[in-house]
């Protein structure tokens, strides 16, 4: 009988081993699965600040007027540049003079490059003409005529995502290129003005006296075409 208690008494203790391995085992594991949920509400925390910062940004871009965006682009590149009355941009680039006009929209950018210039018939209707042809050229230009002065301007509707950077650079450049264009438009028209001779009326007259009274006029229904036979 006290063998058979002993026996009974061993496999118990046994049973009891296994037991507490088996809860411990478990109890293992749940800590692992808290330190997993723990990291991973960590990293959840993590990307959510790391998100703040971008959304902040994007909630900035739509608040930030084009003259303010452009004004931080302009000091990183070391322009100076200057605000007038009306808020709007002024700065120097390539030796011109550009203007970013209606600054104070959130999207809407238009920069212009301005000229002064005494015009007369002639020569306004020698830059209206240049104008039609930079605007089939150049789609993004827009070249206007006054009466003292001319204006080309790049106009273009924003977003926040926008890169503005790029926008300014390339209208810079077409800007520039326009105005080169327009400055030999206008040289070849007046060369070719100085190469016609001017006829006026009392040399036309003279001309048409020294011409032969026996030769018929060549226009009109005065001409031979016109004469019945």
């Amino acid at each position: 009988m006290g063998v058979v208690f002993f026996v009974l008494l061993f496999g118990i203790l046994l049973n009891g081993v296994g037991l507490f391995s088996c809860f411990g085992k478990e109890k293992e594991l749940i800590e692992e699965e808290k330190r997993c949920l723990i990291n991973l509400e960590d990293m959840e925390k993590g990307n959510t600040e790391m998100s703040d910062p971008i959304e902040e940004d994007a909630e900035k871009r739509e608040t930030t007027t084009i003259g303010e965006r452009v004004q931080e682009i302009l000091k990183a590149q070391g322009i100076p540049f200057e605000i007038d009355e009306d808020g709007d941009v002024c700065f120097e680039y390539h030796f011109y003079r550009f203007l970013l006009n209606n600054s104070k929209s959130t999207t809407c950018f238009y920069l212009e490059l301005g000229f002064s210039e005494d015009f007369d018939e002639q020569t306004k209707l020698k830059y209206l003409y240049a104008a039609n042809y930079l605007h089939a050229t150049y789609r993004l230009v827009r070249m206007v005529v006054y009466e003292s002065h001319f204006v080309f301007s790049v106009e273009a509707f924003t977003s926040p995502d926008t890169d503005l950077k790029n926008l300014l650079h390339i209208s810079l450049c077409l800007l520039e290129e326009a105005y080169t264009e327009l400055t030999k438009m206008v040289s070849e028209q007046e060369k070719k003005h100085e190469e016609t001779p001017n006829t006026g009326f009392f040399q036309a007259q003279e001309q048409t006296q020294e011409r032969p009274q026996s030769q018929p006029p060549s226009i009109g229904f005065n001409s031979s075409l016109y004469k019945l036979g």
